[in-house]
């Protein structure tokens, strides 16, 4: 008797361990277990697996040594079974249909490498958490512009045709989806947007670790390019000064773009605070690489 491999893996890499990442594998996991999914979680936290029966009843716990959600993610990847792959961040949390949406989305776009979803605001209390989810996921607030697009949802919500992951699973850093999507991207490969699913993404950190962070997520990209620099790392370089003006600029269009101009303008100050941090930790990593900023992702 064969057994059918499942038509979605979901992926969810962490450092924090349980129970903090609970609420993110409740949200979705009735409808994983009614769906036949393949629930995949890679922890690198040190700290004992859920005991939880009807945890472990859908959810493959794989305890691991590595700190790195990067590696976390890859080892996840590695071993999916889907035919689809979704990928979550495990401060974040579906929204009720999100499993469905995206089966949907991916049977409405057979063709598609990857789908990107939509990825919205669940800590609001402060202009600090604001700017910093208005400069890493303001792209993704819906409402988005569905279909084909050259940008879509980082792993907080993006899901791939399993087949397109084939030779983007052997990088020793691990896998970043900003890199593996730009690489389908620039090999024709059909990208699409689709604010039908959609998840909250929870960051409440602290002004400190907040600045910290966006210094270790510009270290970690740029430390990503620094093996093969391009004349536009290099103009990256030339215009550290000001490039934190332009992004700023990018996130205000964004902001009213998506109709939270008012948002944007309370968070202003933060926002290029932290974008200057982000560039801070850019310059460290083309200069001597990512360092031990990877490890300090989530």
């Amino acid at each position: 008797m064969t057994i059918a491999s499942p038509a979605l893996t979901i992926s969810v890499g962490t450092a924090a361990g349980w129970p903090a990442i609970e609420p993110c594998v409740r949200s979705f996991l009735a409808d994983a277990r009614a769906t036949g999914s393949q629930v995949l979680i890679a922890d690198g936290s040190g700290r004992p697996p859920p005991t939880d029966p009807d945890i472990l009843e859908t959810v493959t716990w794989r305890s691991l040594d590595d700190k790195s959600v990067f590696r976390l993610v890859q080892s996840n990847l590695a071993i999916a079974s889907g035919s689809i792959v979704a990928l979550m961040e495990d401060h974040c949390t579906a929204r009720p249909g999100w499993i469905a949406a995206i089966l949907r989305a991916h049977a409405e776009n057979p063709q598609a490498a990857a789908v990107g979803g939509a990825i919205e605001n669940g800590t609001t209390a402060s202009s600090l958490e604001w700017a910093s989810y208005l400069m890493t996921q303001g792209a993704h607030m819906a409402p988005l512009r569905n279909g084909p697009a050259t940008r879509i949802a980082n792993e907080a919500n993006i899901s791939f045709r399993r087949t397109a992951l084939d030779g983007q699973l052997d990088d020793s850093m691990g896998f970043m989806t900003i890199k593996a999507t730009r690489a389908l991207a620039d090999r024709g490969e059909l990208l699409v947007n689709d604010d039908r699913i959609v998840v909250d993404h929870y960051e409440r950190l602290g002004t400190r670790a907040t600045a910290v962070i966006h210094f270790d997520d510009g270290r970690t990209i740029s430390g990503w390019r620094r093996p093969g620099m391009t004349r536009v790392d290099w103009l990256r370089v030339v215009g550290a000064p000001i490039l934190p003006l332009f992004r700023t600029a990018r996130v205000i269009r964004n902001g009213v773009v998506k109709g939270r101009a008012r948002t944007v303008a309370t968070a202003l100050p933060w926002i290029v605070a932290l974008e200057y941090c982000h560039e801070a930790g850019e310059l460290a990593g083309y200069l001597a690489g990512p360092g031990r900023s990877p490890y300090g992702l989530r």
